[in-house]
Formats: structure tokens, sequence, C-alpha cells
């Protein structure tokens, strides 16, 4: 079996004629490993996705215990009821340039660090929510 390690040593070693992951280098030409990147980068923004909603729901629960959300700009599109709308939006814009662009290691790395980030956030909420709710 293959370790990433091994991959990001030797990216001359990946077979290009692999069948794993040819739906999503199709007809870009890219190889096994740049597909790998695509499809994690893919995978973190769908997490993301998932966990922008959690996090606006969750935000809102603690909310209605009489929270206060800390950033300004949030604070001002969660009373515009657009929070949601405005990251999706912006996730939608990030999956679409990741599926046009050559996929980039640093990209799919910024990702899943931001995913880690916001699983960290929503459970953070679920904590408090756990907390207020006694």
């Amino acid at each position: 079996m293959t370790t990433i390690r091994h991959l990001l040593v030797h990216p001359h070693k990946v077979p290009n004629d692999s069948p794993r992951f040819a739906y999503l280098r199709h007809d870009r030409g890219l190889s096994t490993t740049q597909a790998r990147l695509r499809l994690i980068t893919l995978l973190g923004i769908a997490g993301l996705i998932v966990l922008n909603g959690a996090d606006v729901v969750t935000t809102r629960l603690l909310m209605a215990h009489g929270a206060v959300e800390a950033n300004p700009l949030s604070s001002v599109l969660l009373a515009s009821a657009s929070l949601l709308w405005v990251k999706l939006a912006i996730l939608g814009a990030l999956g679409v340039l990741a599926i046009k662009h050559r996929p980039r290691f640093g990209v799919m790395a910024v990702v899943c660090v931001t995913v880690g980030m916001y699983a960290t956030a929503v459970l953070s909420n679920l904590l408090l929510l756990n907390i207020v709710t006694r």
C-alpha cells in the first residue's frame, strides 16, 4: 500500500494508468496523486458545508439561551438571517474553484485544518448547550 509520504517524496513513481480515481481526472490529465488531492479537498469542502450548518444551528440555539455571538460580522449576518447562505455561497465558490483548477497540496491542507477548526467550534457549542440546558 502506498503511503502519502511515499507519494509526496516520489510523485514520479505514481502510475498514471491506474483505474482508481479515474472519474476525478477523466479529461484533465491529472495524475493519481492529483486526483487524490482533489478528492480529499472536495470531501473536506463537503465536511465544511455540514459543519458550517451545524455551527449556525448550534449558535442560534445558544443565543436562544442568552449567549452572544462574539464575531461582529457573524452577529450582523445572524441578525439578518443570512449567515448560513453567505457561508454556503463561499463554500460553493470554493468547491467550484477546487474542481476547475489543478489540485494543490496546500489548498487541501488548509481545507483539512479548517475542517478541524469548525469541528472544534461545533463541539464547543454542543458542550456549552449541554451546560446551559441542564
